[in-house]
């Protein structure tokens, strides 16, 4: 049966995060959240007042649709004005600031979220405007500029992901005026003209893990919730243990960018309504939960942990943590870590999650890290720098021979090429390839530092045998993890090893519970590629009917499954596969199909795109 159309409208979104949270929590946590708290209280009010519907928050990251534009510049204009008025008084411990961008643009409706490009926009203006300011689109400023009283600063053209667009500042105080640099179109050099647009694509998929299409969306993010930590010792006064661990986990949880974490206001919110796990599948899209409770004996504490998979009810992970109750305080960011760790190797990274946590000192570091990996996945310039701030603290905190602080430098040298930023990309090209060679003398066995001189051999060098040594590099140490596998998978495709890439592929995608889509989409492909139709048909059947697969991805399944039925002549299938493709993604483009399967005009993309064609897509 076909089904429903996708529900779509044109969205007027606001987002807004705090900044420093991590740095907050790390130096007072319950202040922190308590002011956190108060903020949303007062983010509420101002939402009320211009009529606007909070559609999704996340720790400290919030999400809000308005009817109009111009509500919603009153509402940030207000909202930002009455932080700053509290912030001012002297009782006030821990003053927390905000970014906001705005946006208009077409979304999807999903129960009551709401993700697409309008979202999407909206939150990388956020992580362009400054502390304490408001950044908006160009179509935003159109519909305001003469409705308000409010100053503007035109930014020009900013890059943003794939798309360019045009970002004002409104000007709460004219010290907040400030030059961007505008993103303009350059020709590469020639000897590497070829080699940028193959950049692009690549680091969207394979480098450390793709930017979600939509940032506040399920999609293939894990969705995660902390059920309160329940107490079990019989001492109402050790509640503020629940609280405190509960609120560390979500924080710690929240540095990851490849998961979806609930925030602590939807977690009181389900623990209050006795929401069962049914419904938080059914009714709000969980994946997983968190559970967990604590006894006392003495002066001990034991705290036990479960990691539940709500679509299966299977208990994933099971783990206990002791410690002594005055060492409460100071031990939170373990139990925390330990938790992320888990997360990781069980969720989204394998090996790799623990690889990273085992080479940092402690939850600060790691969370540094991940922040500023999250940042280097947006590629535009302002990302650039924020991932340079995070990861310079990060270095700066580590030994000269940390094979991190290589590492970084030359992931961090590879997005300046990336974004046309480095004026001598074929010198800084050699740099980045030593940097890589520093960093796996620092670790022979750390599977990072192969797949970025990988990255740069293949993609920036277009030297692919040079490529193919560092992928066997990979695989010959044993990596497991995500990323320097599906780097390595790559590299063997764009060699034309489709049996190498087949396999490499398959053992990634057994490596995590939950397998980011683009993984099984090149799966599918070289498996299409050696001609093995039963094979892929599964896989495209499995990105066709799991739920957390975006439209895009379901269908790129179904595509296949239309191609492999033609392939075996069962033409009313096809149609019948065809009929569910419109309805359910008619924006299915070729652009998309080579985006996805990109650098070779192999026989089957090429035969998949003319058979599309021919059906009328």
């Amino acid at each position: 049966m076909p089904e429903k159309e996708i529900d779509r409208k044109v969205a007027i979104i606001l987002a807004t995060d705090v900044v420093n949270y991590s740095k907050h929590m790390e130096t007072n946590e319950s202040e922190t959240v308590k002011n956190l708290r108060a903020c949303e209280l007062i983010l509420q009010r101002v939402i009320k007042k211009h009529d606007g519907r909070l559609f999704n928050s996340g720790g400290d990251s919030f999400f809000v649709e308005f009817p109009s534009a111009v509500e919603a510049v009153e509402c940030a204009v207000a909202f930002q004005k009455d932080i700053k008025k509290r912030n001012s008084s002297d009782i006030i411990t821990v003053p927390l600031e905000f970014r906001i961008g705005i946006s208009m643009g077409d979304v999807i409706k999903e129960k009551e979220n709401l993700l697409g490009d309008g979202v999407n926009i909206a939150a990388r203006l956020e992580a362009l405007a400054q502390t304490s300011g408001i950044t908006i689109s160009k179509n935003i400023y159109d519909l305001v500029k003469a409705k308000t009283s409010h100053q503007y600063n035109d930014l020009g053209i900013q890059k943003v992901k794939k798309n360019e667009f045009h970002a004002y500042d409104i000007l709460l105080d004219p010290s907040q005026k400030r030059k961007l640099k505008t993103q303009k179109s350059n020709k590469p050099i020639l000897a590497i003209a070829a080699s940028f647009l193959v950049i692009a694509v690549f680091s969207y998929y394979f480098l450390f893990l793709p930017e979600n299409e939509n940032l506040t969306a399920k999609a293939d993010q894990p969705s995660v919730i902390v059920s309160k930590i329940q107490n079990n010792s019989g001492d109402e006064k050790l509640n503020y243990i629940s609280t405190g661990i509960t609120n560390s986990i979500i924080t710690a949880l929240s540095s990851y960018s490849q998961l979806a974490v609930q925030s602590m206001n939807t977690t009181e919110y389900i623990t209050k309504e006795n929401i069962s796990d049914k419904d938080l599948v059914s009714k709000y899209g969980i994946d997983y939960k968190i559970f967990g409770n604590f006894q006392v004996s003495g002066k001990k504490i034991r705290i036990n942990f479960e990691l539940i998979n709500l679509n299966s009810n299977e208990i994933i992970l099971s783990e206990k943590y002791d410690f002594n109750n005055n060492d409460f305080f100071q031990v939170q960011d373990e139990i925390s870590k330990l938790i992320l760790k888990e997360l990781g190797v069980n969720l989204t990274m394998g090996s790799q999650a623990t690889t990273w946590m085992n080479l940092l000192e402690n939850l600060e570091q790691y969370q540094l890290f991940m922040e500023g990996r999250a940042s280097w996945q947006l590629r535009n310039e302002a990302a650039y720098y924020r991932t340079e701030e995070l990861w310079g603290k990060l270095i700066s905190q580590l030994p000269e021979n940390h094979p991190f602080v290589p590492g970084l430098k030359g992931w961090l040298k590879l997005l300046r090429v990336t974004l046309k930023m480095d004026n001598n990309p074929l010198e800084t090209a050699d740099e980045i390839i030593e940097l890589s060679k520093l960093c796996s003398e620092f670790s022979p066995k750390l599977a990072d530092c192969y797949s970025l001189r990988a990255f740069v051999e293949g993609m920036v060098l277009n030297n692919w045998s040079a490529a193919k040594l560092s992928a066997d590099k990979i695989i010959e140490i044993g990596a497991t993890g995500l990323d320097a596998m599906s780097v390595a998978a790559t590299v063997f495709g764009n060699n034309g090893d489709w049996n190498k890439a087949s396999s490499t592929y398959k053992k990634v995608l057994a490596s995590t519970i939950h397998p980011p889509s683009f993984l099984s989409a090149n799966y599918m492909r070289s498996l299409m590629e050696l001609k093995q139709f039963d094979e892929a048909k599964i896989i495209a059947e499995n990105l066709y009917s799991k739920d957390h697969i975006t439209p895009e991805y379901k269908s790129l399944g179904l595509a296949v499954l239309i191609y492999v039925e033609l392939k075996m002549n069962n033409i009313d299938l096809a149609n019948d596969y065809f009929d569910i493709l419109i309805n359910l993604d008619p924006r299915l483009s070729e652009t998309f199909i080579r985006k996805i399967w990109t650098n070779q005009n192999t026989e089957f993309v090429n035969d998949l795109v003319i058979r599309l064609n021919d059906l009328g897509l």
